[in-house]
């Protein structure tokens, strides 16, 4: 029997509340950066001298807008599914540079899968989860979901969009299931 092997990236859209904090994680950055170029500055050169107080706040100037930076890219999400032979990779990148492996998950493990309806969101509401991954794009895609018992993750419910090829596939583990 041949492996089966699919990868799947797709770009998250941005929600308002998404650009709501990136404006507030920049707001904060300038301050902080702000303040470290004025007022740190003062108050070191009354204990350390010009030269080293200037050096000083130039250094955590440029460190917390770097830090700024790094948490303001964060919000650029794609999420790209790795699948093989029924078992699934789901890998976060931020800004097109650092992967986070979210979960790995098996087909052949869930206990229920489906659409992500209204109808399963009543049937879920009931259930305790120890995780959630959410990995959806916020667009028009068909949302699915698949709650299993994870290795380390406990009771775990996955909302996820795979595409039509992965589906087709996962057939084969989840029959029993409703899709």
């Amino acid at each position: 029997m041949a492996d089966v092997y699919y990868e799947q990236l797709y770009k998250r859209r941005k929600r308002p509340q998404d650009t709501f904090f990136q404006i507030l994680f920049l707001i904060i950055t300038l301050c902080v950066a702000a303040a470290a170029l004025i007022w740190l500055r003062v108050w070191l050169m009354t204990v350390t001298g010009p030269f080293l107080s200037a050096l000083i706040s130039v250094a955590i100037t440029g460190a917390a807008l770097y830090i700024g930076y790094r948490v303001y890219m964060q919000f650029d999400l794609e999420y790209e599914y790795t699948y093989l032979n029924g078992d699934i990779d789901i890998d976060k990148i931020m800004n097109k540079a650092v992967r986070k492996r979210m979960i790995s998950i098996s087909s052949k493990t869930f206990s229920r899968f489906g659409i992500y309806d209204d109808h399963a969101r009543s049937a879920l509401k009931g259930m305790q989860f120890d995780t959630v991954v959410n990995v959806t794009s916020y667009t028009d895609a068909t949302v699915y979901y698949a709650v299993m018992r994870h290795p380390s993750k406990g009771n775990t419910l996955v909302i996820f969009e795979p595409d039509q090829r992965i589906l087709d596939d996962m057939k084969k583990y989840t029959k029993n299931l409703s899709a």
